[in-house]
């Protein structure tokens, strides 16, 4: 019998969720924003991201996050359509929660730097 091998291509990018970590995010509109916003992201990047510029997003209070979802749900059509440092400038604006604001704003500096643009 012959074996079969499977190839796999080694990986180049991961799936960045601009809103994390999981745990904090894990049910009803927190859930279904983080959901929305996933992109994919070069692994050395992303790994120097979560490494070395942001651990985690704190997340706001129910009202904000539903807030949030609410204007996602009315602007998808637009939202649809940006790329990863759009959306991150689009999360900033989202809540006015300040430590959402302060870890959405050092993401957005990062992508900025790595990815171009502005």
């Amino acid at each position: 019998m012959s074996k079969r091998k499977n190839k796999r291509k080694c990986a180049t990018t991961n799936r960045h969720h601009l809103i994390f970590q999981r745990t904090h995010y894990r049910d009803g509109y927190a859930k279904l924003l983080r959901e929305a916003f996933v992109y994919e992201l070069d692994i050395d990047i992303h790994n120097e991201l979560h490494n070395y510029i942001l651990h985690d997003v704190p997340r706001p209070s129910g009202a904000e996050i539903k807030a949030a979802w609410l204007k996602y749900e009315r602007e998808r059509d637009i939202i649809a359509k940006y790329d990863i440092i759009d959306a991150c400038e689009w999360l900033m604006q989202a809540c006015d929660d300040p430590a959402w604001r302060a870890c959405m704003q050092r993401q957005l500096i990062f992508l900025r730097s790595h990815l171009g643009g502005y």
